[in-house]
């Protein structure tokens, strides 16, 4: 509108130039250039596409060197068509721009137009003779007086608009303080209501947890559920997603436990439900809603049996846990094989079992302290909070996690907690009770299963049923034949070694070094080294390999573990190990351990 208008003023300059002769007549060839060069300005600047690219401030900037330009032409031509002085209108046809350029509107184009049209009058001789030259007074006034009209409209719509503005940016601030205070009310309400005592319980049994949210409230929730005096329920999960649609599904899911709970009590005529049953109820209950919701929660289920000395857990996807095994001195970290709650409606949940020993010690979390990161994008990790446990087990559980939780900030002090932490702490102080254990060591071979075979007649016991001796025995043989399998894979998939040799310092010298393209390889082979022979299959190299059978029994269970050197047997999510086919054992886990360790354990009944 601004381009057009100027456009236009320039011809008719040029047109009162051409027909009344009104000033030099080059000056009014220069107006109809200029008219046509602001016409073509202006019909390149109004395209859609150059429009778009223009910012407010760039089209004012454009806007106020058009007034300009204009302003010097009607004071050159003011000066060259015989006026005594410089009429000062040039001067305020810019003013009301330069003093509010957001605002230049009609209304200040036209108090720029009227003075402009008085000067050419004055200018053509109007007031001719030796009379004062009234129009340029009268200019001057009529400029003062519009251009002060269009300041003060200007001053009014942005005082309007900084009015707005500052009611805008009030209510958003009392919008963002009512949501502060609704999400500490909501935090206030997850921390009293929502996070159990962990006082409560079997006294044989300490326990504490800790959680941190990395916003005011978590997806992170855990439960304690004491049903007697020797036997109490603990429920650790994460929900996907952070924030209060988290927080609410995790208590949603905790309070799905405590009605599947009852309910199967009843129906169970006071009987209390196994973890997988009680989880498999939980999932039936609330997977359809979950799955609508597009959420879904991992979870660790765990019953801790103080008269058994057991721990039955249920293992939903989530992180695995952390067992310290004070006979050993050894952490233990183990997993399980379910799919998370609210994934798939298609899930069987599996449950485990393992004895425990006095002073053991286990620690639950979330993914949020395993995945804490340091400035060099290195994951804290299972293994470091394996470490802190098995130096501080003799640490009571609260300042074991405080512990935990000062060396994991330590770390990631640089990126701080980017996911919610969860932490719980367990110690097993059982009151002492007789447990026969004995142990021998096996070299990796298929010829050790006879000695396996005899070692388990010898330390049965001599009071158990012979269907069951077979049983405990067939089944404690498949699984270590199951182990030497996994071994020998292991030692197969390794490198082949070869023998090379070079020369150095005019000897030849030879060595065995792995072939070529295989995962390891020499450092210090040098470039001219020659391949001689081939060495002996992995087969035929004598194995310094032993795994070692250990034998634990109470009155109520027996355990038989396989201690060995090397990976875990692998485990697949959403099916149960099938490490015993031919004779399960009422329970078997395998677990990866500290310096190399590994682990098959079988849970026998009595």
């Amino acid at each position: 509108m601004t381009g057009w208008l100027i456009a236009v003023i320039y011809g008719v300059r040029a047109l009162l130039g051409s027909l009344f002769q009104i000033g030099p007549f080059w000056l009014s060839i220069a107006a109809g250039i200029l008219a046509g060069s602001q016409s073509l300005v202006t019909a390149v600047l109004s395209r859609g596409s150059a429009k778009a690219r223009m910012t407010k401030v760039m089209q004012n900037l454009i806007d106020l060197a058009s007034w300009v330009l204009l302003s010097a032409f009607f004071g050159l031509d003011a000066s060259m068509s015989g006026s005594s002085l410089f009429s000062p209108w040039a001067l305020l046809i810019v003013a009301p721009i330069v003093l509010n350029p957001c605002e230049a509107g009609p209304f200040s184009l036209f108090a720029a137009v009227l003075p402009a049209a008085l000067g050419i009058a004055d200018a053509a001789g109007a007031f001719s003779g030796g009379s004062p030259r009234y129009g340029i007074f009268i200019s001057v006034l009529a400029g003062f007086a519009l251009g002060s009209v269009a300041r003060m409209k200007g001053l009014k719509r942005r005082a309007e608009l900084d009015l707005a503005l500052a009611n805008q940016q009030d209510r958003e601030r009392k919008i963002l303080q009512l949501k502060d205070a609704e999400v500490e009310i909501a935090a206030r309400i997850q921390r009293t209501l929502l996070v159990d005592q962990t006082e409560e319980g079997p006294k044989e049994i300490k326990l504490d947890a800790i959680t941190v949210a990395s916003n005011a409230v978590d997806g992170d929730f855990y439960g304690l559920i004491p049903y007697s005096p020797s036997e109490i329920d603990v429920l650790v999960g994460d929900v996907m997603g952070k924030g209060v649609p988290a927080a609410l599904v995790g208590a949603a899911l905790k309070g799905a436990f405590l009605r599947q709970a009852l309910r199967l009590i009843v129906e169970h005529q006071g009987r209390l439900p196994t973890p997988g049953e009680l989880v498999t109820a939980v999932h039936g209950s609330i997977v359809d809603q979950l799955m609508d919701l597009d959420r879904f929660a991992t979870l660790q289920y765990i019953r801790f049996n103080t008269k058994k000395l057991t721990m039955t857990y249920v293992d939903c996807g989530h992180t695995p846990f952390i067992h310290y095994d004070a006979s050993l001195g050894v952490c233990w970290v183990l997993k399980g094989t379910n799919l998370p709650i609210g994934f798939t409606d298609e899930q069987v949940y599996h449950s485990y079992e393992i004895p425990l020993s006095p002073a053991d010690r286990l620690l639950f979390y979330s993914d949020g302290i395993s995945e804490a990161s340091n400035e060099k994008k290195e994951l804290f990790g299972e293994w470091r909070l394996a470490d802190i446990l098995r130096q501080n087990a003799y640490l009571e559980p609260r300042e074991l996690l405080r512990r935990i939780l000062n060396t994991a900030m330590f770390f990631a002090s640089a990126e701080g907690f980017r996911d919610d932490v969860t932490c719980i702490a367990v110690a097993m102080d059982p009151k002492a009770r007789s447990e026969i254990k004995k142990s021998r060591e096996f070299s990796c071979e298929m010829q050790s299963l006879a000695g396996v075979r005899s070692f388990i007649n010898l330390v049965l016991p001599e009071n158990l049923e012979t269907a069951r001796k077979t049983a405990i025995t067939e089944s404690v043989l498949e699984a270590t034949e199951r182990v030497l399998q996994h071994l020998k894979a292991i030692q197969t998939d390794k490198p082949k070694p070869v023998m090379v040799a070079w020369e150095e310092a005019g000897e030849l010298c030879a060595g065995a070094v792995y072939e070529k393209g295989a995962q390891e390889t020499t450092d210090k082979l040098p470039a001219e080294a020659d391949e001689l022979e081939e060495l002996p299959g992995n087969d035929s190299l004598p194995t310094l390999m032993a795994y070692r059978l250990e034998y634990r029994s109470t009155d109520t269970w027996i355990s038989i573990r396989i201690l060995y050197h090397g990976a875990a047997l692998p485990q697949q999510r959403g099916k149960a190990l099938d490490i015993c086919k031919a004779h399960k054992p009422d329970s078997v886990y395998v677990a990866q351990g500290q310096d190399n360790l590994a682990m098959v354990g079988l849970v026998f009944y009595m």
